[in-house]
């Protein structure tokens, strides 16, 4: 493991020790990286250790919680400041910077191999995570819903993943319709 890398999982477990980890990035963000160096190994062209520096960064400006803020926005400012000042090369910390801005192909698309490669692992790990069911129990169900829809788009990045991903996303939306038809009951 590269010393970068290393201090990147260092400065991750500081984030997540002191902050309330409401979001189960503890346990997210490890699944991430599995996805990630699964479809790293299909497209070995990428560059792994920018891949997986974006995986311990791109949630890191989830806390503190501030409402109407784009966690990706800010996260891509405390990624670029973090590698600057360990010593990463200034094209790497652009590179890193592009994958924690554009994870949520949000505001900004993934451009890079690598870059849809984070994109799609953070959206297939909600798929084999408690993400779904956690959002269903905050009581958020509509927004759950339409997460699910938006992870199964951005899974479509590579068709292979989101095929593989389909019966896993008709599940998720049959338990979605049935949540959402016994709120209107209740």
């Amino acid at each position: 493991m590269t010393d970068i890398i290393s201090k990147t999982k260092k400065y991750f477990a500081t984030y997540i020790r002191e902050n309330d980890d409401i979001y189960l990035l503890k346990s997210h963000v490890p699944l991430v990286e599995k996805w990630v160096n699964r479809l790293c190994d299909k497209h070995p062209e990428a560059d792994r250790e920018v891949v997986i520096l974006g995986v311990y960064l791109h949630d890191i400006a989830h806390y503190p919680l501030i409402k109407g803020s784009d966690h990706a926005v800010r996260g891509e400012e405390k990624a670029i400041k973090f590698l600057k000042e360990n010593g990463l090369s200034e094209e790497k910390v652009k590179e890193v910077a592009h994958l924690v801005r554009s994870h949520r192909c949000n505001d900004i698309e993934p451009q890079t191999i690598e870059a849809k490669i984070l994109a799609c692992a953070d959206s297939a790990s909600h798929f084999d995570d408690t993400t779904y069911l956690d959002i269903i129990q905050q009581g958020r169900v509509e927004y759950g819903a339409g997460k699910l829809d938006r992870d199964f788009r951005d899974i479509g990045i590579f068709p292979e993943v989101q095929q593989e991903l389909k019966p896993l996303y008709e599940a998720w939306k049959m338990l979605y319709k049935a949540y959402m038809n016994l709120n209107k009951k209740l």
